[in-house]
């Protein structure tokens, strides 16, 4: 359940698409800012607009370290976890780390892509 703008507005994960380009997603999955509620969700998320990601950033970017080598569709990359989520630790530590893997995603030169009408 979402419990208010972090876990709702700022990203969870990372998410590869069957295009190779990568969606921002929440901590339930969902496009930024949508709830397991939200009216009108649409659950394809080739309907999502993505952003193409370097290779050499996915590694950093993952908390756990476990980018694979050549990711496939579906892959996931993780911004943070339960046990450092900056929302809930109460350490300036995991705002610091997540704040450094969003700037290195805004520092980088993403390309929108958006879906196939």
């Amino acid at each position: 359940m979402l419990r208010g703008f972090f876990s709702a507005c700022l990203p969870y994960v990372l998410k590869m698409r069957e295009d190779g380009d990568w969606i921002p997603l929440n901590r339930e999955y969902r496009p930024l800012s949508f709830g397991l509620d939200t009216p009108g969700q649409s659950e394809a998320h080739s309907e999502i607009p993505a952003y193409k990601v370097p290779k050499t950033l996915l590694q950093q970017l993952d908390v756990y370290g476990k980018c694979p080598e050549n990711p496939v569709a579906g892959d996931t990359i993780h911004l943070y976890h339960d046990g450092n989520n900056p929302a809930n630790s109460g350490k300036q530590a995991d705002w610091d780390e997540y704040s450094e893997r969003l700037r290195k995603l805004m520092n980088c030169k993403f390309v929108a892509t958006e879906p196939d009408d």
